[in-house]
């Protein structure tokens, strides 16, 4: 299992690395003087910056933590998993390193978005300290959420299809978090309905998806013997 999941981080570690490289760049205009701007126009100085930093938090997080994707095509191409099926190795370790592979390429880049979001609160940025941990964190749980079923869906429509559901998916999900956060701080949903979402509807719905995406894949791969 663990050669599966080094075959899945090796096949595009250099684009982990330039991800990384790239994600950099927004958070580092935040920390050196960025952010201090758009406190000068901003009389809402905390709603205001912390948005800009979740902002920054999406840019760093979604478009690199889908890298698992680019996998999918040559896996599904070539035969990958039918190889996989003549080794010693099961089918829920099959399934399991993909879903292990896709969760360390997203906690490198919500764990790069939390240093850099600690950073900024240690330089005494006016933001709320809660949202600058929880919000990579949710982010992780989205791409968690909308990725994982892209696995069984390759298998059975291809990968391209599954790439455009997987836009679908994320886009609705972003959809709905930015909906719940507005109703909450313009006061039309109590204040503990962001923390509901965040602490209980996300990790239940995340974890969910990940197990009903585990035990499709293992059904699908167990029939394209």
């Amino acid at each position: 299992m663990k050669g599966l999941i080094l075959k899945d981080l090796y096949s595009v570690r250099f684009q982990i690395i330039v991800g990384a490289l790239i994600g950099l760049y927004p958070n580092i205009l935040m920390m050196i003087g960025f952010g201090d701007f758009i406190v000068a126009l901003n009389t809402l100085a905390n709603v205001g910056l912390t948005f800009v930093y979740a902002m920054v938090n999406v840019v760093t997080i979604v478009p690199f933590s889908s890298l698992m994707i680019n996998t999918l095509t040559s896996d599904v191409e070539n035969g990958w998993l039918k190889i996989c099926r003549t080794m010693p190795v099961s089918t829920s370790q099959i399934v399991g390193a993909k879903t292990i592979s896709t969760a360390i390429i997203i906690g490198i880049f919500v764990l790069l978005s939390i240093t850099m979001n600690v950073i900024s609160i240690l330089r005494g940025a006016p933001v709320f300290k809660e949202v600058m941990f929880t919000f990579p964190l949710c982010c992780g749980l989205i791409q968690m959420i909308t990725l994982t079923p892209v696995f069984p869906i390759s298998m059975k429509s291809g990968a391209k299809k599954a790439g455009a559901i997987y836009l679908v998916f994320m886009i609705v999900l972003f959809v709905l978090a930015i909906i719940v956060a507005f109703a909450t701080f313009s006061g039309n949903l109590p204040s503990y309905a962001l923390r509901l979402f965040a602490y209980v509807i996300l990790p239940a719905l995340a974890f969910t998806v990940i197990f009903a995406s585990f035990k499709s894949s293992k059904n699908l791969i167990s029939c394209d013997i």
